[in-house]
């Protein structure tokens, strides 16, 4: 979710589209989205959501 600020509120693992059961990497993944995310801020707009494809390669 993000708010009229620009700022991403919560993310959420889709367990249903993941690939890994390692949840501590899928909460460092949230985590990073979480604080390193930004959309432009419109005032009084409404909640979005939006969805994210993340991979990981080592």
């Amino acid at each position: 979710m993000v708010n009229s600020e620009g700022t991403v509120v919560d993310a959420q693992n889709m367990q249903s589209k993941t690939t890994t059961t390692h949840q501590v990497l899928i909460n460092r993944i949230i985590n990073a989205v979480k604080s390193q995310v930004t959309y432009s801020k419109k005032p009084d707009a409404p909640m979005i959501t939006q969805y994210y494809v993340v991979k990981i390669h080592q």
